[in-house]
């Protein structure tokens, strides 16, 4: 309803806006009370008062952080190896990155890179 009552009196709200109720009462629609902003403003107006929960963490600071990211990337992988699995036996066959391209309905770009992530989440399975 706000973002229809912005639009009436200031027309299209520009990509990449956000209309804002300045009071935080999402019930008052009065186009005195609504702002428009970027998602940036309209994120850090509304997270103020909010601790950042992994201020100053980061893989290369923190052996837990890594191993909880390396642990997200492994099961996140497990989806998709037979999908990197079946490109790399593609181009292993000798079929052409631009024929596997269009059989997939996916860039050359995309093909080398599941050929090479399937290729990183094997050699971990082996080292591990």
């Amino acid at each position: 309803m706000h973002r229809h009552i912005w639009e009436q009196y200031h027309g299209k709200i520009p990509t990449g806006k956000v209309i804002h109720h300045k009071d935080g009462n999402k019930k008052n629609n009065e186009i005195s009370n609504l702002e428009c902003l970027t998602y940036k403003e309209h994120n850090s107006l509304h997270s103020k008062d909010r601790q950042v929960w992994n201020r100053g963490i980061s893989a290369k600071t923190n052996k837990k952080w890594r191993d909880t990211i390396k642990k997200a990337h492994k099961s996140r992988a497990i989806h998709f190896i037979p999908i990197f699995e079946e490109t790399y036996n593609l181009k292993q066959e000798g079929v052409k990155v631009s024929e596997i391209a269009k059989i997939k309905g996916i860039s050359r770009e995309q093909v080398y890179t599941r050929i090479k992530r399937y290729k990183e989440i094997i050699g971990q399975e082996k080292t591990e």
